[in-house]
């Protein structure tokens, strides 16, 4: 009979949140707007956000993501309305 580790991802999984929650702080700590925009997130954005992060790691920049952008124009019109 095999035997199967069912622990193996364990580690990855801690490491991974661990990663994603240090990336989520350093963009927070970038400026106010961003930290703003994080906090306003449903948890189902955030856990998307979660992926986006994990899933392109370098390549993500939430300063390019739709959802900041268009957070960005919503701010700005009722700043200037």
């Amino acid at each position: 009979m095999e035997h199967t580790n069912t622990n193996t991802n364990t580690n990855t999984n801690t490491n991974t949140n661990t990663n994603f929650e240090d990336t989520i702080q350093n963009l927070k700590s970038k400026n106010n707007t961003l930290k703003n925009y994080i906090e306003s997130l449903s948890p189902l954005e955030y856990k998307a956000l979660a992926i986006s992060i994990r899933e392109l790691e370098t390549s993500f920049s939430l300063e390019k993501s739709i959802g900041y952008i268009n957070y960005t124009k919503l701010l700005n019109q009722s700043h200037t309305s």
